[in-house]
């Protein structure tokens, strides 16, 4: 089997040249591509701010989380058995974002944090790890 430079070797001058031509292309576009989704990424404090609603928890608990544009949070729990609420819990605080290491962390008006490993999209959050019962939290924006 012939080695690629031997290849290249075979080829008329002009294919050569179409081809190195062609592959620096290809290389533009990537390098556009990459620089593009650099430019327009979304912070991710910015994808944060809204309405959360918890979605396929395996606990008896539905949980809404809103995220406001100046840090603040809220964070109601509604625990229920058959439909029926019989507690709710209201949180609210602040949070930080850290997107160098994807770290949530909720200050508690009350005293007391929590800190998440997080992973978000537009439509789509995460939080692990901070949950003294081990669960995952996943959330769905509401638009």
């Amino acid at each position: 089997m012939k080695q690629f430079p031997e290849i290249i070797k075979e080829f008329p001058e002009i294919n050569k040249r179409k081809i190195i031509f062609a592959l620096s292309g290809l290389i533009g576009v990537i390098l556009l591509i990459v620089l593009l989704v650099n430019i327009f990424k979304v912070p991710d404090k910015e994808l944060f701010t809204g309405v959360w609603v918890e979605v396929g928890t395996k606990n008896a608990k539905d949980c809404v989380m809103t995220f406001y544009e100046d840090g603040r949070f809220t964070e109601v729990y509604n625990a229920n058995q058959t439909g029926n609420n019989f507690l709710v819990l209201d949180y609210a605080g602040t949070y930080n974002v850290s997107e160098s290491d994807n770290i949530l962390t909720l200050n508690y008006n009350i005293g007391g944090s929590s800190v998440y490993s997080y992973s978000i999209t537009r439509d789509h959050l995460t939080l692990d790890d901070g949950d003294m019962f081990g669960y995952k939290h996943n959330y769905e924006k509401q638009k």
